[in-house]
């Protein structure tokens, strides 16, 4: 039920804040595709790493995104994001993946809901899932970037 009350609250935000409604949606293949290769692109980035690893999981938020984290902080700045992505990789978590659940949008936005796993130290192999909601806009460059995301 809490996820539900939460799609709706992420739905009518987006439609408030982008006016949406009345403009005519990109193909649902289209809306998928960008929201795997966004997702896909997250998982390189986590993944892959080396020292600029963070700076490049940062570059798929836009500036003024909200980060919620499972505690309920929320990271709204591009440092604190950074910060939270690193400092969870810092203490274990990697072989971080996504996988979409569901996706829905138009041509400026979209919602993802997808499931997230990720492995904590090779050591002990704790394994930790759960869902994540990440809302996608289209910037003026045509790139689309994550604007909102919770996840638990």
């Amino acid at each position: 039920m809490k996820s539900s009350r939460l799609i709706l609250l992420v739905t009518s935000l987006m439609l408030a804040v982008t006016g949406h409604g009345a403009r005519a949606a990109e193909t649902a293949s289209d809306i998928e595709y960008i929201a795997v290769q966004n997702l896909a692109s997250w998982n390189i980035a986590f993944n892959e790493g080396g020292l600029d690893q963070f700076d490049e999981v940062s570059t798929l938020y836009t500036e003024d995104a909200v980060l919620m984290t499972p505690s309920g902080q929320a990271e709204t700045t591009t440092a604190g994001i950074r910060n939270f992505w690193k400092t969870l990789y810092d203490i274990g978590f990697n072989a971080h993946t996504l996988d979409i659940s569901e996706v829905q949008g138009d041509d400026n936005s979209i919602i993802v809901t997808s499931r997230w796993e990720a492995l904590r130290s090779p050591e002990n192999d704790m394994i930790f899932e759960g869902r994540m909601i990440s809302v996608l806009e289209r910037q003026s460059d045509g790139r689309w970037r994550t604007t909102y995301q919770r996840w638990n």
